[in-house]
């Protein structure tokens, strides 16, 4: 890299990108190719001079999810959303080589003008994944991305219904939907798995969850599980299946698969109000509503990452560990009794072993 003075008295810069190939450009003052200069090295430590290619990040973008086999439906659909309605207009015209974090930068920090912290990252992880394919594939040296900072996303608490509550929802939501009020209550399926549920997936109070709407797989490998529910809220389930039949035991009054944005605005939220009920509720927070009600009842750590389909006991305990504190106390009661019982003692717990 360096710049000359030629013999028309201009100043030309020339840089070698990481394949070696020189780039260069003419101007006639110095300083203009002093930063046109600093500026391609700036985008070659980007990846931003890797090839020639004149692809477009619109034009990528629709490459990468064409052949994005690994992808579920479902995903796919999130990412294509997300790149057709918030990201492609805005940086869709830009060469994919010169995609920088400069503009990854000043598109996020436009959002936040608009939209949560949680919309935003999630623009900036479809963004990023991406320019990793990109560099997988060798269309970029480095993935632009990685120099960016995304919003930080303000950790939502977990909120849960007591039973009433829950009881309380399920009674004052129109009729059609208590069944599913009361299934994602006691069970715990996530929405996309409430969606896809099928008849024939139902038998008496058992569930078996196998996929998601559409045939999209499930979340993780241990999602595909056997949910058993109360006796009392299998008889609900069947009363719900006898009056609305069809191939998906949950839908709409057309028939069709419940939208979420829908639901929740015309029949969740005045659920809630009518029944008293935390109106900041969300739909979700019925799955966390099932895990407190299975610790409640007693249910092993284990089992409770089972039924609510976590791929390992670690993750239950991440995030509901802190629910389980009075096993606790239930699980050195019954220590004391064992102990007593196969020894022999009595009064163990006031006797000081001091005692003559």
């Amino acid at each position: 890299m360096s710049i000359i003075r030629t013999s028309q008295g201009t100043w030309r810069a020339r840089v070698r990108d990481r394949n070696n190939r020189q780039i260069s450009k003419t101007f006639k003052l110095k300083g203009d190719a002093q930063a046109w200069e600093r500026e391609q090295l700036r985008l070659r430590d980007e990846g931003a001079l890797v090839g020639t290619s004149k692809v477009t990040v619109a034009e990528w973008a629709e490459t990468w999810l064409t052949n994005a086999r690994s992808l579920s439906a479902g995903t796919v659909a999130t990412y294509r959303r997300d790149l057709d309605r918030y990201i492609l207009p805005r940086l869709g015209e830009i060469r994919l080589t010169h995609l920088t974090s400069s503009d990854i930068d000043a598109y996020l920090t436009a959002e936040m003008g608009d939209y949560a912290a949680s919309t935003v990252h999630r623009h900036y992880r479809t963004i990023h994944r991406m320019c990793e394919v990109a560099v997988r594939r060798g269309l970029l040296a480095t993935n632009p991305a990685h120099n960016v900072d995304p919003p930080k996303v303000p950790r939502t608490p977990m909120r849960f219904l007591s039973i009433p509550e829950l009881e309380a929802v399920a009674g004052a939501i129109n009729p059609r939907y208590r069944a599913w009020v009361l299934v994602a209550g006691y069970g715990g399926l996530r929405w996309g798995e409430m969606q896809a549920l099928r008849a024939e997936h139902v038998d008496g109070n058992a569930i078996t969850v196998v996929e998601q709407l559409d045939g999209a797989s499930l979340k993780t490998k241990g999602s595909q599980r056997r949910v058993v529910l109360p006796p009392s809220i299998g008889a609900e389930l069947a009363a719900h299946m006898a009056t609305y039949p069809g191939r998906l035991v949950f839908t709409n009054n057309s028939g069709r698969p419940i939208n979420h944005p829908s639901f929740s605005g015309n029949h969740w939220k005045p659920a809630l109000v009518k029944a008293g009920v935390d109106p900041q509720t969300r739909i979700h927070d019925l799955r966390h509503t099932a895990v407190a009600i299975m610790i409640q009842a007693g249910a092993h750590p284990k089992m409770v990452a089972d039924m609510m389909g976590h791929s390992t006991i670690v993750l239950t305990m991440d995030r509901y560990g802190h629910w389980f504190p009075a096993m606790h106390d239930d699980v050195a009661t019954r220590l004391e009794a064992l102990r007593q019982a196969q020894n022999g003692l009595t009064n163990t717990a006031t006797r000081s072993v001091m005692d003559p």
